[in-house]
C-alpha cells in the first residue's frame, strides 16, 4: 500500500515527501495525469488553500489506484474569506485560492465512476481577544487564522490593520464578544 505523504513499505518504513504539493505533482506526473506510481490512499487535510487551482485537486485524484480513496478536509465560510484576503493584499496572482466553491464544483462535476461521501459541520470560534493588541492568545489566534506568524509585527502595520479589520467584518457580535463562523468540510472519494 502506498499513501501520499508517507510511502507505506514493508517493515513500516516511511518516506515523507517534504515539498509543496504542486512541485510534487509536477515531479510525479507533470500535472497531466500521466505517471508511473499510484496510491491506495491520498489525504489532503486543511491544505486546500495551498492548492494551485483545480489541476492540483485533479492531479491528486489521478494518482489514485483503482479502488483508491481520496480524503479531503478543509474549512470554508468566513475562514476561507480570511485566507483569500491575505492573497488579495499581497497580490499573489500565482497563488489562486481553491476554496469551497471550486472544490464543490469540481466534486459535483464528478470523476468517472467515483463514489463520494460528504460531511459538513458548522463551527464558531470566539475571536474577541484578536482585537486586543496585547493579548498573547489573541495574537496566536490571528496568526492561526491568517497563516502569518507574528502577524502584528512581521508584516507592515497597515497590512496587519487591513487583515484585522477584515476579520472583524467577517465576525458577528453577541454580548460584546466576536465570533467567526466557519464550516468543516470532509469529502471522501472512492475511485
Amino acid at each position: 500500500m502506498q499513501c501520499w505523504g508517507y510511502e507505506c513499505l514493508p517493515l513500516a518504513q516511511e518516506m515523507f515527501h517534504a515539498q509543496p504539493i504542486d512541485e510534487f505533482l509536477e515531479d510525479m506526473v507533470g500535472l497531466d495525469g500521466e505517471h508511473g506510481v499510484n496510491y491506495d490512499f491520498i489525504h489532503a487535510i486543511y491544505c486546500v488553500s495551498y492548492f494551485n487551482g483545480v489541476q492540483t485537486f485533479r492531479g491528486l485524484y489521478n494518482l489514485l489506484r483503482e479502488d483508491g480513496t481520496f480524503y479531503l478536509k478543509f474549512c470554508s465560510g468566513n475562514w476561507d474569506k480570511c485566507i483569500a484576503k491575505v492573497n488579495e493584499i499581497y497580490n499573489k496572482p500565482t497563488r489562486r485560492l481553491i476554496g469551497e466553491g471550486l472544490v464543490m464544483q469540481t466534486c459535483n462535476q464528478g470523476f468517472p465512476g467515483d463514489h463520494r461521501e460528504e460531511s459538513v459541520r458548522p463551527f464558531q470560534m470566539k475571536v474577541t481577544k484578536c482585537f486586543e493588541p496585547d493579548s498573547v492568545d489573541g495574537n496566536r489566534v490571528l496568526d492561526f487564522i491568517f497563516g502569518i506568524v507574528n502577524l502584528r509585527t512581521s508584516i507592515p502595520h497597515h497590512r496587519a490593520e487591513i487583515l484585522i479589520n477584515f476579520l472583524k467584518e467577517c465576525c458577528y457580535e453577541e454580548d460584546g464578544e466576536y465570533f467567526l463562523r466557519g464550516i468543516r468540510n470532509s469529502i471522501v472519494i472512492k475511485k
